[in-house]
């Protein structure tokens, strides 16, 4: 038993003292919380700043990916009636007849090769243009390797296309 004179080990704050306590902690709380809240309201608004941002840049690659699409495009199609309205090649075992196709004009041969110069990174595509249709003796093979580049330069998955490309000719 314990004596009543004796005190306990355990000794209670007088009156009110813990209420102190209870203040402080929830002063604290009250502090975080609020820096906190600024905190994310200034992130929220610099990313909504950012937005605009982000979204012209990804319209900006888009329009440069679809150009340079359009581009690659206009010169295939310039290379392939080139191609068809030459009938002094080896390569055309069929040799479409004169007035068949019509060949491009050199107004057509230079506006497709300006835009492959305006918009492929990569040297070799326009070398391969010009190879086709000023000294190639090897039209068709000229004409695959030109995609296989085309297809490098977008970023597509390469293959073996320059040995296994066929150029199709028609029975008129």
């Amino acid at each position: 038993m314990t004596e009543p004179n004796q005190q306990n080990s355990d000794p209670k704050p007088p009156r009110g003292e813990h209420w102190g306590w209870r203040i402080a902690n929830l002063t604290v709380l009250v502090v975080v919380a609020a820096v906190t809240g600024i905190m994310s309201w200034r992130t929220n608004k610099s990313m909504e700043s950012l937005r605009p941002r982000v979204a012209e840049e990804t319209l900006r690659r888009e329009n440069l990916v679809n150009s340079k699409r359009d581009a690659y495009y206009e010169a295939i199609g310039v290379m392939s009636r080139y191609m068809a309205a030459t009938a002094e090649y080896a390569d055309n075992p069929k040799r479409v007849p004169p007035g068949k196709t019509t060949a491009p004009t050199e107004a057509e041969v230079n506006a497709a090769k300006a835009k492959l110069v305006l918009y492929t990174d990569d040297p070799r595509v326009v070398s391969q243009f010009d190879s086709l249709l000023v000294e190639s003796n090897n039209l068709i093979r000229t004409f695959g390797q030109f995609i296989q580049l085309a297809r490098e330069d977008m970023g597509y998955a390469t293959c073996s296309l320059p040995g296994t490309y066929k150029y199709i000719f028609l029975r008129h």
